[in-house]
């Protein structure tokens, strides 16, 4: 960063030339590696990016800096723990559907002879933070945009947001989650029953029902020699499609 230099007789440093682009560009570079499908990387890109956002926030007010620049500094400070909090809960799903595969180490010592499975470590994480990806992955999930929210009203605030927010507000909904009694009653779809409006029941009734007649017309073409026949094993593709378009029409 460059020196800092007053500019009027208050003290007020009005006119800041601090070398924002280094944060700038991790935040980029975090941004394009997420969108790639490379969440481990794009978090440490974010992460630096956030730490060093956060220095130039300390140091902004610390020499009293125009508010210009204060709201520079909190935006990109914004900005990078929206991308690593995006990556944590990526990551929190990526080790959800690997732990559900039986993918991933049950931890303990492996056994001799055993093929190493992957742990933790190998997604970019310990398995404390695993846990807390987790609480923020499920807190986006009950109440989608949290993160969002919770960001905009702390630079309102002229605030950074934080790590430490994201967390205490993702703990918080999902005590409130635990104490509400609609808490999961959701449809196998995984739409909440409590949130549906009137009217999108009738498109969820409709939807089903699709599904329900079409399965039926898919399971009257015959009986397979094994339950665990995939369909496309019996029924070529064009049968399927032509049996989806009658349905649907």
């Amino acid at each position: 960063m460059n020196a800092l230099t007053p500019l009027d007789s208050s003290g007020t440093i009005t006119l800041v030339d601090m070398d924002s682009s280094g944060i700038v560009a991790l935040i980029d570079r975090a941004r394009s590696l997420f969108d790639e499908g490379d969440v481990m990387n794009a978090r440490l890109m974010a992460g630096a990016a956030y730490d060093q956002a956060a220095q130039a926030v300390k140091l902004a007010e610390k020499v009293q800096a125009s508010e210009r620049l204060l709201e520079k500094s909190r935006r990109m400070h914004a900005d990078a723990l929206i991308i690593e909090s995006q990556c944590k809960i990526r990551i929190a799903e990526l080790w959800n559907a690997a732990k559900a595969e039986g993918k991933v180490s049950p931890g303990g010592r492996p056994k001799a002879g055993k093929q190493r499975l992957p742990t933790a470590v190998d997604f970019g994480a310990t398995r404390k933070e695993l846990h807390e990806f987790n609480i923020i992955r499920s807190a986006e999930e009950r109440s989608p945009g949290l993160i969002s929210r919770l960001v905009s009203e702390r630079l309102k605030m002229r605030l950074a947001p934080s790590r430490a927010d994201i967390v205490r507000a993702a703990k918080s909904c999902a005590s409130q989650a635990k104490n509400n009694p609609f808490t999961g009653l959701k449809l196998r779809s995984g739409e909440r029953i409590a949130e549906l409006s009137w009217r999108e029941i009738e498109r969820v009734l409709k939807d089903h029902e699709e599904d329900i007649k079409l399965l039926r017309r898919v399971m009257a073409i015959g009986v397979p020699a094994s339950e665990e026949v995939k369909v496309r094993e019996i029924i070529s593709a064009d049968k399927l499609r032509e049996i989806v378009g009658e349905v649907r029409r």
